[in-house]
């Protein structure tokens, strides 16, 4: 189900990141901290015979620190002009963002644990090991496909940002559940890089305005602008008031 989300409120509300310093529950909430699948033209949910939307969820419990945001631009030199006294340089393009995320999870109790309320369970949490391992693998069921990509979300830092998963390590520590032999603790490290779809273009005026969108100038508010963004299928070329894009930073599943 689509819903549009007060950013601001739900921040206000679950954001802090010494959270496991406040004694409040930690919210497993992957629209505002952690990754989500990204499930463009519903093969994923075509692939799973019983799919619901939690099943694209991986939230964070703690994260070790939050991304730098790191960007830079190429240029090539262009050295076959003679008597010059120094040669052109032209803009080439610009390089994909590599991002590093530092994850721990500790399970706090069994799922059939006697008045269980937390998300934070040993089973939970070995079901987002399974979704995040599973980032690194083709998808073999009747045909090939790339390892599915995931949205990142942190507060209003990152907000929906398309990335690949480059690799996945996964730290097992003590302790260990007695009959089964699962860490209750467990560090694990997921190397990203940026990857937008080719039809999504992020120029520099779409981000130099992206502040003043309070004052009606930029269309998308802060790290809105970053967001991924998936072609509308009812858009109509020539209708002024359609728009050939979706922002998944408006509305969302929750």
């Amino acid at each position: 189900m689509a819903v549009s989300i007060d950013f601001e409120n739900e921040l206000t509300l679950n954001w802090d990141p010494a959270m496991h310093t406040t004694g409040r529950p930690i919210p497993a909430n992957c629209e505002i901290w952690g990754l989500k699948i990204l499930d463009w033209d519903d093969a994923f949910a075509n692939r799973i015979a019983e799919f619901t939307e939690p099943d694209l969820r991986i939230p964070f419990q703690y994260l070790e620190q939050i991304p730098n945001w790191d960007k830079s631009a190429n240029y090539t030199d262009v050295n076959e002009i003679m008597g010059r006294f120094e040669g052109p340089t032209i803009y080439s393009n610009s390089n994909a963002q590599d991002i590093q995320l530092v994850l721990t999870y500790y399970a706090e109790s069994l799922k059939n644990d006697i008045g269980v309320k937390t998300p934070w369970t040993l089973e939970n949490i070995e079901g987002i090991t399974k979704k995040l391992q599973s980032l690194v693998f083709p998808q073999y069921d009747g045909r090939y496909g790339p390892p599915n990509k995931v949205l990142l979300n942190i507060g209003n830092i990152w907000r929906n940002v398309p990335l690949i998963v480059k690799q996945v390590s996964v730290e097992h520590q003590a302790p260990y559940h007695v009959y089964t032999g699962l860490p209750m603790m467990r560090k694990i490290t997921v190397t990203c890089k940026t990857s937008y779809p080719l039809w999504q273009g992020i120029g520099s005026m779409s981000v130099y305005t992206a502040w003043d969108g309070a004052r009606g100038v930029g269309e998308r508010i802060g790290s809105e602008v970053f967001a991924y963004e998936a072609l509308n299928n009812t858009w109509m070329p020539g209708n002024k008031s359609s728009n050939p894009f979706d922002s998944a930073f408006v509305n969302y599943s929750t």
